[in-house]
């Protein structure tokens, strides 16, 4: 079983780089409420994050796609609708692009509420609120942590991972939070993460 026992001041310096973050997005309502554990903060904090983004809507952007159509759109790929036989079947193939939820920032989260709906490390409730919140991702592909190394990829290179919701992701996902070492706590790769996306 995993020590769970938290400084408060590890806490306290996780807060203060993240202070500009939790102004912008509201946060401050959170002030006043309780935490049992570094798990209970971070499940209130992104799932906070995660309703505002909701009532805000989804981030959208372009996709390309590729499909086999007998409505031809986009650019046609003849060389591969020949060599792939599309056209004995009176299709071509086609390369296009569509204006989708379905992109990394989006399955990256939705993959985190998944992970706390089913660990029974968060509390109940915000287990529960976690499913809740899942639902409304249905227009959002299920990426499993085979893809998380490559969507953590491709969101340094668009320079979409400094966002409040990425930053908290990516702090779930590989336990960057704490680590223990002959009973000292410290922080472990955070400040890092944080000062550079704030520049």
């Amino acid at each position: 079983m995993k020590d769970r026992n938290i400084r408060i001041q590890n806490i306290f310096y996780m807060l203060a780089f993240v202070y500009d973050k939790l102004n912008y997005a509201g946060f401050q309502k959170l002030g006043t409420e309780d935490f049992e554990d570094g798990y209970d903060l971070l499940g209130k904090l992104f799932l906070h994050a995660c309703k505002l983004q909701l009532i805000r809507g989804f981030p959208h952007d372009y996709r390309g796609y590729t499909e086999k159509t007998a409505y031809p759109h986009g650019q046609i790929q003849m060389t591969d609708s020949i060599t792939q036989g599309a056209l004995i079947d009176h299709q071509v193939i086609v390369q296009d692009d569509s204006f989708s939820a379905n992109i990394p920032q989006n399955q990256l989260v939705k993959m985190v509420l998944s992970r706390i709906a089913h660990s029974k490390s968060f509390p109940h409730d915000q287990r529960l609120l976690a499913k809740k919140m899942w639902r409304n991702f249905w227009p959002v592909k299920n990426i499993n942590s085979n893809d998380y190394s490559s969507v953590k990829r491709y969101l340094h290179r668009m320079g979409q991972d400094g966002s409040l919701l990425v930053l908290l992701s990516e702090i779930l996902i590989e336990g960057k939070i704490f680590a223990t070492n002959n009973e000292n706590y410290k922080m472990v790769n955070f400040e890092d993460q944080l000062m550079v996306s704030t520049k």
